[in-house]
């Protein structure tokens, strides 16, 4: 596994390198893929598996889970659980919300605790400055913009969303908070998806969502493998490919997001504890067995940067990472240090960010 310019991939996803046994050459199992643009997001499901109505439908189900989670996830859509939890904000009642936000404020809580705060789902409330990314028109470094950045941040707080598992209910202890669960509810729906398959009988299978990867099974008795993007590469380019089983992969990156102002490039990733986009990384890969749990951790190390990131990740039995720092330095834990090749990146001749 070298630097430099690596190999060309479309996603996160590589075919297995190797030819199949002969034995799974000579059934009919075979990678069928159906894909989905679901409220802007691209997600794809390969099972491995012999075509069949049975597995047709199974991927329908599985997609109708992801716009469920959606719906009921989404604070763009006016009547979701996360737009009537931030309408209630500050009221003195708490709300009954679905089990999935109930789940997904859980796990977010425990990031945000062991975080310091550097995932917060309540970040939300930055957007009345910030804006739309790559739209807004802004001066960040103005005094009046820090001063309004600074009005905001006092809203912000993971210690005061609110959440009762047993009663099922949330609640925003002040007016005028709100929460964004974009680090997170991703990964929610792969997961549940994934669960959709298993259920229905089907285990050899690879979800991919803009970002984010979980891998079930096997692909004819060969690990599937993933390739992480270049960040400073051509789109689709990969400096460091792993095979995955039974695990999910999600990375933060700098590359496709972000606002060009006051004459500097600004992350779309914002840092809740100042309430700037985050500087300290330029993508950060997280490995973990819940593609929910991965979504958040890769965030939290890409706010916290490589040193304090990769000890985030390290206090999460069987998480791995791999940080790459604005000076394209790689970093990486000891389980995927076999497959990372390279400890510097290259930048290449074209970037396509």
């Amino acid at each position: 596994m070298g630097g430099g310019r690596g190999r060309r991939v479309s996603g996160w996803l590589l075919a297995a390198v190797a030819a199949l046994s002969s034995g799974c050459e000579r059934s009919r199992e075979e990678v069928i893929e159906q894909a989905r643009e679901l409220r802007g997001q691209r997600f794809v499901i390969r099972v491995y598996a012999e075509p069949s109505d049975a597995l047709w439908k199974a991927i329908g189900d599985a997609f109708d889970r992801v716009e469920e989670v959606q719906r009921l996830l989404s604070e763009w859509i006016p009547d979701s659980d996360v737009s009537r939890l931030n309408e209630a904000a500050g009221s003195t009642e708490p709300l009954t919300v679905s089990p999935e936000l109930v789940r997904v404020l859980e796990a977010a809580r425990q990031v945000s605790e062991r975080s310091g705060g550097a995932f917060d789902v309540s970040w939300a409330v930055l957007r009345q400055a910030w804006g739309d990314f790559g739209q807004a028109d802004i001066d960040p470094l103005s005094k009046p913009f820090r001063a309004k950045i600074d009005r905001l941040r006092a809203k912000i707080g993971w210690d005061r969303v609110e959440v009762d598992p047993a009663a099922g209910t949330a609640r925003l202890a002040e007016r005028g908070m709100q929460i964004g669960l974009g680090g997170i509810a991703k990964g929610l729906a792969i997961d549940e998806a994934a669960a959709v398959l298993r259920r229905l009988g089907f285990h050899d299978f690879v979800i991919d969502a803009a970002g984010d990867v979980l891998v079930s099974g096997r692909r004819g008795g060969r690990d599937w493998v993933v390739g992480i993007r270049h960040p400073r590469g051509e789109a689709g380019e990969t400096f460091a490919q792993f095979p995955l089983r039974d695990r999910a992969a999600a990375t933060t990156g700098d590359y496709e997001h972000y606002l060009e102002a006051g004459g500097q490039r600004w992350s779309h990733v914002i840092d809740p504890t100042t309430g700037f986009p985050a500087t300290r990384c330029v993508s950060a890969t997280v490995v973990h067995a819940s593609a929910m749990v991965a979504d958040a951790l890769a965030t939290a190390a890409f706010v916290l940067g490589p040193a304090a990131g990769l000890e985030l990740i390290r206090g999460y039995p069987g998480a791995e990472a791999v940080i790459v720092d604005p000076n394209l330095g790689v970093h990486v834990t000891p389980g995927l240090e076999p497959w990372i090749g390279v400890r510097w990146l290259k930048e290449s001749k074209r970037e396509t960010r």
